[in-house]
């Protein structure tokens, strides 16, 4: 899956996920994972199924808010880091 996106926004992208202490689900989050080549698919009621490189998650869809919550955004870190995604340098 191509996102559309040149490494260098990509690389800002992650490295802003990575250096924030909140971020909006949608405009942050959802991007990066596309940008990194992640797919996407819809659970059951509000959950996203991600697969990356290998690595699988399930994360809650929050509702309509600006910011995601600090524990959904370590989660999303510790996801990214898995699937061997840094920030670069």
């Amino acid at each position: 899956m191509t996102s559309g996106t040149c490494p260098a926004k990509r690389g800002i992208r992650v490295a802003r996920l990575f250096s924030s202490k909140r971020c909006g689900w949608l405009a942050s989050s959802q991007s990066v994972l596309l940008a990194v080549g992640a797919e996407l698919g819809e659970g059951r009621g509000s959950r996203v199924r991600i697969h990356l490189k290998g690595v699988r998650a399930v994360f809650h869809r929050p509702p309509p808010h600006k910011e995601t919550d600090k524990g959904a955004l370590k989660a999303m870190r510790r996801f990214l880091t898995e699937a061997g995604v840094q920030p670069e340098e």
